[in-house]
């Protein structure tokens, strides 16, 4: 399996990468001393910038070529089942049929036709395509439920790529205050390929391990600190795959049969905290572009947690681990971290959940966050959730590095704390959202989302300011394994933070010393996104 997915990646590199520069001014996640350093030489490394069809249909194709073929469960003399052998050379033929259709439908439309006639159509070229993706999806169905049934191996994933339009056109080349679709002013992104492998089996020890590549997992791994994130000039795994390659989670599981069974987990995870996600096969969020109170939670956590229902109605998680984000920490399982769920009716959902301790992996100073969360389901078409999250940082963490506005507004406050980057005093800060889910049709939904976040002392977003922002838009399900998004969304602040299109300018500031930014800033920010996603 393993030589599998190694394989796969290398016709990744062979199918037309080609290197981009990245701005070293990404939006820090986390912020130790440590940290800051080198999320700045992540976002100034290459990335990799594939031709969208063969990059997204050799990543899917490539990933199902794991499975194998539903019926057969023959082995061969030396124990390789006679299914995975046969379904891996079906899917090989369908994968270069439907790579020869598109190779073939490129160079049609390039090919240039005599004057005064019509270019031909390629109507049936692309409805080839369709019938050998369908039947590659069938294959692929087929693998996946023979390793599930007689290993019980699950094996899923998906590929999404979006273009998103920032009205604003800042001179940076990037979306301030946005995760995944932080890159990107004006340009087609490959925003994830997920690798999804689950072992599952009755009164036996499993593992779930689910990695990322394309920006979330570059995302992902520049907010991680990693027992290989050691101090120097360019880190200790700063290079490929490290850099583009994330293991998002990567854990052990066992159900420890007392009463309906403690499930425990131990390992990196996601964490107990808010309603939004990192982006997977099982949730994919409302939207694409994830809200301010995601951007402000932590996203993972090593550690170890047990979760046990008490009835369908109620249930409890509790659990320790080393931090936000942070896979190796100076004070492993120090922070403490429990959710409770209760639904007492079917169209009733209340989750309560806090996190407290050493919150950053290279600070002694705590942090503690409460998160609770409402949904509503009034009928099986309409959606309705509610959050509020609270969070407070005693003094003695680590600064980010603050965000600079056009040199016509007064210096950002934080400025005066550096060199030394680090909190004299307690912050606090807290945010709130509203999504709203409507179902047209099986196929359709509309969605809405309203946030609005308060950083009073910046320690979060760099700046003290209020943010707010409405997101709106569709998903609209073209089969069981494609999905098509449009959303429209208007960020808003009560400082200056968004760049422009005007020139960046350097400038004496305090702290320091010398600061940049464009020359004029604006308060707002609008984007609009096209996204396709590949499930399987």
């Amino acid at each position: 399996m393993l030589q599998l997915f190694s394989a796969m990646l290398f016709i990744l590199l062979l199918s037309g990468a080609e290197p981009a520069s990245r701005r070293p001014d990404a939006p820090l996640l986390r912020r130790t001393s440590k940290e800051v350093r080198r999320t700045r030489e992540y976002t100034a490394h290459m990335r990799f910038q594939l031709p969208l069809p063969a990059a997204a249909l050799t990543l899917a194709l490539g990933l199902i070529c794991l499975g194998v073929r539903s019926g057969q469960a023959q082995t061969t003399p030396n124990g390789v089942s006679v299914g995975l052998l046969q379904s891996s050379a079906n899917l090989s033929l369908l994968t270069s049929d439907v790579l020869e259709e598109l190779s073939s439908a490129a160079s049609g439309a390039a090919s240039s036709t005599p004057a005064g006639t019509a270019p031909a159509t390629s109507n049936s070229t692309f409805g080839t395509i369709e019938q050998s993706l369908s039947a590659l999806q069938s294959e692929a169905s087929g693998a996946q439920k023979t390793l599930h049934d007689q290993y019980g191996i699950s094996v899923h994933g998906l590929v999404a790529a979006s273009y998103l339009y920032n009205f604003d056109r800042p001179v940076t080349g990037n979306n301030l205050f946005r995760v995944y679709d932080y890159f990107g002013t004006n340009s087609v992104e490959l925003d994830q390929g997920e690798l999804y492998i689950e072992l599952s089996v009755a009164n036996q020890l499993g593992f779930v391990l689910d990695l990322n590549t394309f920006n979330t997992g570059f995302k992902q791994y520049g907010s991680v600190t990693t027992y290989w994130d050691v101090p120097g000039p360019r880190g200790g795994c700063s290079g490929s795959p490290c850099s583009w390659l994330d293991p998002t989670r990567a854990y052990l599981t066992y159900t420890i049969p007392v009463g309906s069974g403690i499930f425990v987990t131990a390992g990196n995870q996601y964490s107990l905290i808010g309603y939004e996600t990192v982006p997977s096969w099982q949730n994919v969020n409302l939207f694409q572009s994830i809200g301010y109170v995601f951007e402000n939670e932590p996203f993972t956590v090593d550690g170890i947690r047990a979760h046990y229902d008490f009835n369908s109605k109620v249930g409890l998680t509790l659990g320790v681990n080393n931090g936000w984000n942070a896979v190796a920490s100076q004070s492993p399982l120090q922070s403490f971290e429990g959710q409770t769920v209760l639904k007492p009716f079917s169209w009733l959902t209340y989750t309560l959940a806090g996190m407290y301790g050493t919150v950053e992996a290279n600070s002694s100073a705590r942090s503690g966050v409460i998160d609770n969360i409402v949904t509503v389901t009034p009928t099986d078409k309409l959606s309705v959730t509610g959050e509020y999250y609270w969070g407070h940082q005693d003094a003695g963490a680590f600064l980010p590095t603050p965000i600079v506005e056009a040199p016509v507004y007064p210096f950002n406050p934080l400025l005066y704390a550096f060199p030394s980057g680090v909190l004299t005093h307690g912050a606090n800060w807290w945010g709130t959202g509203t999504w709203i889910a409507y179902n047209l049709t099986e196929r359709m939904q509309l969605g809405l989302r309203g946030e609005v976040f308060d950083d009073e002392n910046g320690f979060l977003t760099g700046i003290p300011q209020q943010l707010w922002e409405v997101t709106t838009g569709f998903n609209y399900k073209v089969t069981e394994w494609l999905m098509t998004r449009l959303e429209y969304r208007h960020d808003q602040s009560t400082a200056h933070p968004f760049p422009s299109a005007a020139r960046e300018t350097s400038f004496a500031c305090p702290g320091l010393g010398t600061c940049s930014a464009s020359g004029h800033t604006f308060s707002g920010m609008d984007t609009v996104m096209v996204t396709v996603i590949y499930f399987f």
